[in-house]
């Protein structure tokens, strides 16, 4: 009894719950998308830039070394 209580009470809130779970995602979808027009393309520029490439490269022969079990490289 107790059980089938419970369960008819979620029941009955699932419409409210469900509105206040459309509502929480479509803010998410909507802050996620300001935030990615905002960061792209500083994000972009920071990737093409060759202080990056020179980092990705050490970090590239770092690893390279580590697995290879080379002295040099590391």
């Amino acid at each position: 009894m107790l059980f089938r209580n419970a369960f008819r009470l979620m029941l009955e809130n699932f419409k409210q719950t469900y509105k206040i779970l459309l509502y929480k995602a479509i803010v998410a979808i909507v802050a996620l998308a300001l935030g990615a027009v905002i960061l792209m393309p500083q994000l972009i520029d920071l990737w093409q830039s060759e202080p990056m490439g020179d980092i990705i490269s050490g970090l590239k022969n770092f690893f390279q070394g580590l697995f290879t079990a080379d002295a040099v490289g590391l």
